[in-house]
């Protein structure tokens, strides 16, 4: 088994960790649930391979303007990518803060949103 399904695990991991406006849309549940087919694909290939789905997962978790479609694992009609929000908006904690950085990545400041 060329591609070990720990890269596969290990991206889940993150997106648990800092997606979580991935919950919109149930995205985050339908990434764990095509576990199993992602499980059942060539790790190579032209078509659907193991290869080819890591990549879309992450060209869609990556906030630019790609779209990725991951019928390969069952995930429907919405790409991945797409920008999610609920009728209700979105809801931010009141821990939420903006990071700023540097150009170089040498400095950083944190802005809380309820100093707005």
């Amino acid at each position: 088994m060329i591609i070990s399904f720990q890269v596969s695990d290990n991206i889940l991991r993150q997106v648990d960790k800092y997606f979580k406006l991935y919950d919109i849309n149930k995205f985050r549940a339908k990434l764990h649930d095509g576990r199993s087919k992602f499980v059942e694909l060539d790790d190579f290939g032209q078509d659907a391979s193991k290869e080819k789905v890591i990549i879309k997962i992450l060209r869609g978790l990556h906030f630019g303007s790609d779209l990725q479609n991951l019928k390969e694992i069952g995930f429907g009609t919405t790409p991945l990518g797409q920008f999610q929000v609920s009728e209700a908006g979105i809801r931010l904690s009141n821990t939420a803060f903006i990071i700023f950085k540097s150009p170089t990545g040498l400095f950083n400041r944190k802005l809380y949103l309820k100093n707005l």
